[in-house]
């Protein structure tokens, strides 16, 4: 289809000037329910993982379907998984049936390999992972409402604490920026929270920034090109209102 225009259930890419809407993927091998993991794998491919399975598999995306992967570690209930800047792939946190997984693994698709990554300094599940520009990963968060936060580092394999957030939150969201800082939206304590706030690396400190309009809880938030932040879905009163930060 072409032109401004598009038919039922497409919507007008005006980057790429045509029309775009969503395509069936496969169905995954198991049913992992809702504590899984996913992350996005180089050349187009992901990786989903986690739930009561102690196993991953992977998404070829030439074929449009599902092939079994390696064994893990550990069993993962809300656990989370991030790309990194060279391609591999960090999982982190959650709980299984011996109680919270602490310790971190990688997995690299060029051997498909899974090997340790450090012990993380404390106990979280249904957290937040995101990758920094500087290719650090900073962990917010925990099923628990916590305001903790510690930050992976690549090129050594740890963990290290860094600030704790300004609010106790979970079920939040985590962006990074284009200036190479960290967006926290949103949450719940004992209700949806509307407060944002930004964590610079360089200075080891969080910022209070405007807040958003509405609380939201289980929501997304997606960083644009032109470095704006997109916030929106979720649990809130108003999930149909989408809210941008810049």
């Amino acid at each position: 289809v072409s032109g401004t225009s598009c038919d039922q259930g497409f919507v007008w890419d005006s980057g790429r000037q045509l029309c775009i809407t969503f395509a069936l993927a496969g169905t995954p091998l198991k049913d992992r329910g809702s504590g899984f993991f996913a992350a996005e794998l180089p050349g187009g491919g992901a990786i989903i993982g986690g739930e009561r399975f102690p196993d991953f598999e992977l998404w070829d995306p030439a074929t449009s379907s599902w092939i079994a992967g390696g064994p893990l570690a550990h069993v993962r209930f809300g656990g989370e998984a991030v790309a990194l800047a060279d391609g591999r792939v960090l999982v982190a946190g959650g709980w299984n049936y011996d109680g919270y997984v602490t310790e971190a693994e990688v997995y690299d698709p060029l051997t498909g390999r899974v090997t340790s990554a450090g012990v993380m300094t404390g106990e979280r599940s249904y957290l937040t992972l995101t990758r920094l520009a500087s290719g650090a990963v900073v962990a917010t968060g925990t099923e628990e409402p916590a305001g903790t936060a510690e930050m992976w580092l690549p090129d050594e394999g740890t963990w290290k604490l860094i600030a704790p957030m300004l609010e106790a939150r979970r079920y939040h969201s985590a962006t990074a920026l284009h200036d190479g800082r960290l967006l926290v939206t949103g949450g719940y304590t004992s209700s949806a929270m509307a407060s944002a706030e930004i964590y610079d690396p360089l200075t080891n400190r969080w910022t209070q920034v405007a807040s958003m309009r509405y609380g939201r809880w289980y929501h997304a938030s997606v960083t644009l090109g032109d470095g704006s932040v997109l916030v929106l879905g979720g649990t809130t009163s108003t999930p149909e209102v989408v809210e941008r930060f810049s």
